[in-house]
C-alpha cells in the first residue's frame, strides 16, 4: 500500500473531517491560502470552527499540508493525489473527489467579495484568493457547472478593474461556453456573461471584437425584455460608451442622451444609474468639442456622485479626472491641474503607487501641468 494511501487511512480513522479537507484543498493552488477562507465551508461539510482547526493540526501532524498562524498550504503533488480518483483507494472514490471540487467551489464563492470591478477594499481579497479560483477553475472539467460559471464572470470583473483585461476575456469566454451549454443563449445569467465578455474585449483594446458582442447584446435585450427593461438600458449605454471609444461621437451622443432620458423616468435623477449616464452624456459633448455643455454636465455628475456614491467612491473619483480633463481642453488649466492632483491623490491613496489607473492619474496630471508652465512661457 503506497505510503500517502496509508497515512490518509489513519488520518480519515481518526478525524473524517482531515481527509475531506485535503481533498477540498487539492483542488487550490499549492500557494498559502487564508486560514480564515476555511470558516466558509459548506454547512453540509463542516459548520464547527473547532472541528476544522483540530483537522488541520491533524494533517499538519502528518506532514500533508504547512500550516501558519494566517494560512494553510499543500504541496502541488501532494495535491495532485487528493483530487485523483483511485478505485483502490476508499478515500479517493469518484463521489469523493467530485464532492471535494463542490465543496471548495462553494467555499470560494462564499468567500469572495461581491461586486469586484468597483469594489476596491475588496481587492486585496481577491488578489489572494484569485490563484486559488484559477487553480479551481482550470482543473473542472470542461464542460464546467453553473458555480464554476459564476466564479469565472466574477473573475473577469475583477480582472478588468485590476488592469489584467486578457485575462479577464479568457474568464468572461469560458463562463459564456458554461452558461450557453447549461442554460442557452437567452438566459439572464448567459446576458450577464456575454456582458462582461463584452467589457473585458473593450477593457483589452480589442474594439472591433467588442463591438458585435455589444451590439447582439443589446438586440437580445431590446428582444426579450423590452426598451425600458435595465438591462437593456445597460446593454445600450454600454454600446454608447463603445461608440465614443470608436470615435463614432454622434452616434454615443445620441445613445447617451436617450439613454438619460429614459434612466430619469425609469430610475428617477439620484439613481446611480443615471448618475452614470448623466457622466455619459458629458463625455460625449467632450468628444464633439462642446467643451462648456460638457464641463457643465461632468459638474453635475461630480456633485450627483459625490452625493450619491461617496467622495472616495471609483464612479465620485473618475467623475472628478473626467471633469479635469474637460477643463484642460477649455484651457483653464490652474483648475484642471487641482483636480488632477486630488485624482491622484485619491488613487494612490485608495489604489496603491502602482495601479494601472494611479498611473493613468499621473499621466493626466503631469500632461496638464507640462499644458500650463508651456502657456505661461
Amino acid at each position: 500500500m503506497p505510503i500517502y494511501t496509508f497515512s490518509l487511512q489513519a488520518i480519515t480513522d481518526q478525524q473524517p473531517l482531515a481527509g475531506d479537507l485535503l481533498r477540498l484543498l487539492g483542488w487550490l493552488a499549492p500557494s498559502p491560502l487564508p486560514r480564515d477562507v476555511l470558516r466558509e465551508l459548506p454547512t453540509d461539510l463542516s459548520e464547527d470552527p473547532f472541528a476544522v482547526e483540530e483537522a488541520l493540526a491533524l494533517l499538519h501532524d502528518y506532514s500533508m499540508i504547512t500550516l501558519t498562524r494566517r494560512t494553510v498550504a499543500v504541496h502541488a503533488l501532494v495535491q495532485a493525489v487528493a483530487r485523483a480518483p483511485d478505485a483502490a483507494d476508499p478515500n479517493r472514490t469518484g463521489e469523493a473527489i467530485a464532492r471535494a471540487r463542490r465543496y471548495a467551489t462553494e467555499m470560494l464563492e462564499r468567500a469572495l467579495p461581491e461586486n469586484p470591478l468597483l469594489n476596491i477594499s475588496g481587492w486585496s481579497r481577491w488578489r489572494e484568493l484569485l490563484p486559488h479560483l484559477r487553480a479551481l477553475t482550470d482543473r473542472t472539467p470542461a464542460e464546467g457547472d453553473l458555480c464554476v460559471a459564476g466564479l469565472l464572470v466574477a473573475a473577469s470583473g475583477f480582472l478588468q478593474g485590476d488592469g489584467s483585461p486578457a485575462t479577464a476575456v479568457s474568464c468572461a469566454q469560458r463562463a459564456v461556453t458554461i452558461y450557453r451549454r447549461l442554460e442557452g443563449s437567452d438566459h439572464p445569467d448567459t446576458l450577464f456573461a456575454r456582458s462582461f465578455l463584452a467589457s473585458a474585449h473593450r477593457a483589452a483594446g480589442d474594439l472591433d471584437s467588442a463591438a458585435p458582442l455589444h451590439e447582439q447584446l443589446l438586440a437580445d435585450h431590446e428582444r426579450l425584455h423590452g426598451p425600458d427593461h435595465p438591462d437593456t438600458l445597460t446593454a445600450r449605454a454600454n454600446l454608447a460608451y463603445l461608440h465614443g471609444l470608436r470615435g463614432q461621437s454622434a452616434a454615443a451622443r445620441d445613445l447617451h442622451e436617450r439613454n438619460l432620458t429614459d434612466m430619469q423616468r425609469v430610475y428617477g435623477s439620484d439613481h446611480p444609474h443615471t448618475v452614470n449616464a448623466r457622466a455619459n452624456l458629458a463625455a460625449a459633448y467632450r468628444d464633439l468639442g462642446e467643451v462648456q455643455k460638457a464641463i457643465g454636465l461632468h459638474r453635475e455628475a461630480v456633485a450627483d456622485s459625490e452625493r450619491v456614491h461617496g467622495p472616495d467612491h471609483p464612479e465620485t473619483i473618475t467623475a472628478r479626472s473626467n471633469l479635469a480633463c474637460a477643463l484642460h481642453l477649455a484651457g483653464d488649466f490652474d483648475a484642471a491641474l487641482t483636480l488632477h492632483g486630488r485624482v491622484l491623490a485619491d488613487r494612490e491613496r485608495l489604489y496603491g503607487h502602482e495601479h494601472h489607473l494611479t498611473d493613468l492619474a499621473r499621466e493626466f496630471f503631469q500632461g496638464t501641468r507640462t499644458a500650463r508652465d508651456r502657456e505661461q512661457r
